[in-house]
């Protein structure tokens, strides 16, 4: 029976999370904009990242490191939005 390194498991789980962020968004159970997609995301691309220090792959590469920046721009524009409402509630 052959063993699964940290490696490849980072992988397994990155794919799953990638996929649940999609399947709960298709389901209209969660928006697109919701935490909990855009830290399922990041998860993702970052285990993407650490499974390819294995096995790299050019390609792989650039769209986890792209998957990467947009989730951070999304969560810091997230942030951004709900920093600024609460001050100008606050200021009310």
């Amino acid at each position: 029976m052959e063993t699964i390194n940290l490696f490849a498991l980072a992988g397994v789980v990155a794919a799953i999370f990638h996929t649940c962020a999609y399947f709960l968004i298709q389901l209209d159970i969660i928006k697109p904009t919701h935490y909990s997609t855009l830290f399922l995301n990041l998860g993702g691309s970052v285990l993407f990242l650490i499974s390819l220090s294995e096995s790299f792959n050019i390609g792989s590469f650039l769209i986890q490191c792209c998957w990467f920046c947009i989730g951070v721009t999304a969560l810091y524009r997230k942030l951004k939005a709900a920093y600024f409402t609460a001050r100008s509630n606050a200021m009310a």
